[in-house]
């Protein structure tokens, strides 16, 4: 019996064997060999250890071209003070004033050149040398100047008119200008009496109180000067309170009509022919009309044309520093550009003819 089991014991073993040695042969036959894996065996490094060399930036190689690449960049500066290339004259000989005026039309009449002799004002001429300070004449003069405006009708209807006065006055000539900030009243005549010039202009109707008009009188008569411009195409409101005042002040004189012959046209820029050119309109040029003190000229007044609108329109290249501020007058549009506007050359002609007068008055400060 033990026989039997130990046979049957070693049967099961021998049949495991040859069955573990079939399977592996099995296998190797018919299973295909599986591809062995290789990995990349090494040493994995901290940041501390990595030594990174960074690259140049790309810069992409940008050609140009030549007109660029040969003209360097010009630096923009503001322009010169000096007087436009324009035919003027220089030197003038002492202003020479025709004793016969010409015919004033209109309601304008012609008065002889006389005033009211007034015991009130002092005869002492007035001190400017705080507000103006000026050599030469004409084309050479030079200096520093303040200018007032005066607070009458609606004196500041347009806010960029004298400022761009000034900024022309400024460019054009030697004169380094400034606007005084504070528009003055005649009835201040301390303050009046420091300026050589004072400009009033407006549409509507004004007075004067009886000190204004006193103070207007003294100042005149002692070397000041009113610089005048109809804010209007011709006539209207302004005017007609203005040749009532002036009444009051000179009584026994009357506005005159400036001859083209006079050194107020000639004196920078020069003035040909028998009237003025066009200013803000076509057809309707400036004209100058004057009060004189003896032979002295104390009020110049542009009655048409309105001068003062051309200045106020000016903006752009042609006038470097100006600006056009649109009103309540002009919020339709440039007056100068409608059809019935003298354009751009109408504006150049309005501020040659205020520069013209400015550089006669300072010229003849007593």
């Amino acid at each position: 019996m033990r026989e039997e089991v130990k046979k049957s014991g070693s049967f099961a073993v021998s049949l495991f064997v040859h069955i573990a040695v079939l399977l592996i042969i099995g296998h190797i036959i018919v299973m295909k060999p599986q591809p062995k894996e290789t990995f990349f065996e090494g040493k994995i490094l901290s940041t501390k250890n990595v030594s990174v060399q960074r690259t140049a930036k790309f810069q992409p190689e940008v050609k140009m071209p030549q007109e660029a690449a040969t003209s360097p960049t010009k630096e923009i500066t503001a322009p010169e003070r000096k007087a436009l290339a324009v035919d003027r004259a220089l030197e003038l000989p002492a202003p020479s004033i025709a004793k016969t005026p010409e015919i004033v039309p209109g309601e304008m009449k012609v008065g002889e050149r006389k005033e009211v002799v007034s015991a009130k004002p002092s005869r002492a001429t007035l001190d400017f040398s705080s507000k103006a300070q000026v050599t030469g004449s004409g084309g050479s003069i030079k200096g520093t100047f303040i200018f007032p405006i005066s607070t009458y009708s609606d004196w500041d209807n347009d806010p960029s008119t004298i400022p761009n006065l000034m900024n022309e006055f400024g460019r054009r000539t030697k004169i380094k200008v400034s606007i005084d900030q504070r528009p003055i009243n005649f009835d201040d005549k301390e303050k009046i009496f420091q300026y050589p010039l004072i400009y009033t202009n407006g549409h509507s109707n004004f007075s004067f109180t009886e000190k204004e008009v006193e103070n207007i009188r003294e100042y005149l008569m002692r070397g000041g000067f009113l610089f005048i411009v109809n804010d209007n195409a011709q006539g209207g409101a302004f005017e007609e309170s203005l040749y009532k005042e002036m009444k009051r002040i000179f009584p026994n004189s009357e506005f005159q009509k400036v001859p083209m012959s006079h050194p107020i046209y000639h004196i920078f820029y020069d003035f040909q022919g028998d009237r003025l050119p066009d200013a803000l309109y076509k057809g309707l040029p400036p004209e100058g009309y004057a009060i004189y003190y003896g032979d002295r000229m104390v009020v110049y007044y542009l009655a048409t044309g309105d001068v003062c609108d051309g200045w106020t329109e000016a903006e752009g290249s042609k006038w470097p520093g100006t600006r056009y501020t649109p009103t309540a007058s002009h919020n339709f549009g440039r007056l100068s550009q409608q059809s019935f506007g003298a354009g751009d050359e109408g504006i150049e002609n309005s501020f040659k003819i205020g520069v013209n007068v400015l550089v006669y008055i300072l010229s003849n400060m007593p």
